[in-house]
C-alpha cells in the first residue's frame, strides 16, 4: 500500500490479475483462458455459441495451474475433434449485438500510457470482433435475411476510435480518486470492526468456559 504526504491511500497493484487471454473454439462453445500476471494460475470462461436466449456464458469458479490448464485443454480437445485456437488478446472490452448475434469485443494490442500509484494505465491500440455464433452462421437463412444490415452496423462500429479508450487491470478508472480512497477506508473500517467483533466473541466464550 502506498501513502502520500496528504494521507491519501492508493492500493498497491495486486500481484495476480488476468492480463493475457487465449480463445479456443469447439463446435458449440468458446473457451477463453485467462492467464494471471504472475503466471501461476489460470481462469476459464465458457461462452455458448448457439444460444437462442441471448448471451449465455459460464465462469468456471476453479483456478487452474499451468499443468491443469494444459490437461483441461487436452481433455476438451479429445472430446471435440474440431477444437482449435482462434486468437490471443489482452483484454475483453465487452459484448455488442447488432442484428444477428452478439460479438465479443477484444483488445488485441494495448500500450502502457501512465500509472496511478502502482497501477498501470493502458490505451487500446487494436481491437477485433468475434461473433458468438456457429462457424457456418454466414450460410444460414437467418443470417442471409439480415446480412446487409449486419455488415452496415459492423462497418459503422469499426469507425470507433478505441485509442481514446483507457483501462487498468487493477484500478477502476470509472470511479474518482476520492471515491476509491473512501471505499478503501470503509472496507478497512469494516474489516477492523469484524476483527474486533470476532475477538470479543472469542473472549466471551473463553470467560464462559
Amino acid at each position: 500500500m502506498m501513502e502520500n504526504n496528504n494521507n491519501f491511500v492508493i492500493d498497491t497493484a495486486p500481484l495476480n490479475y488476468l492480463e493475457n487471454f487465449i480463445l479456443y473454439e469447439t463446435t458449440s462453445w468458446y473457451y477463453i483462458i485467462g492467464e494471471a500476471s504472475s503466471q501461476n494460475y489460470y481462469r476459464v470462461l465458457k461462452i455458448e455459441r448457439n444460444s437462442r436466449n441471448g448471451l449465455s456464458w459460464t465462469f468456471v469458479q476453479n483456478t487452474f495451474t499451468k499443468n491443469q490448464i494444459k490437461n483441461l485443454i487436452t481433455s476438451i480437445a479429445s472430446a471435440n475433434e474440431r477444437m482449435r485456437k482462434v486468437c490471443e488478446f489482452k483484454a475483453i472490452l465487452g459484448f455488442i449485438r447488432f442484428v444477428f448475434c452478439y460479438y465479443i469485443v477484444v483488445a488485441t494490442s494495448v500500450q502502457k500510457v501512465g500509472i496511478i500509484g502502482e497501477h498501470s494505465i493502458f490505451s487500446v491500440e487494436q481491437t477485433d470482433l468475434i461473433p458468438v455464433a456457429l462457424s457456418n452462421y454466414e450460410y444460414t437463412s437467418e443470417y442471409k435475411s439480415c446480412r446487409s444490415q449486419e455488415i452496415r452496423y459492423k462497418n459503422l462500429f469499426s469507425l470507433t476510435d478505441f485509442r481514446e479508450c483507457y483501462f487498468s487491470y487493477t484500478y477502476d478508472l470509472t470511479l474518482s480518486f476520492q471515491t476509491q480512497v473512501l471505499n478503501k477506508r470503509r472496507q478497512q473500517l469494516k474489516e477492523t470492526n469484524e476483527e474486533k467483533k470476532s475477538l470479543s466473541q472469542q473472549e466471551t466464550t473463553t470467560t464462559t468456559t
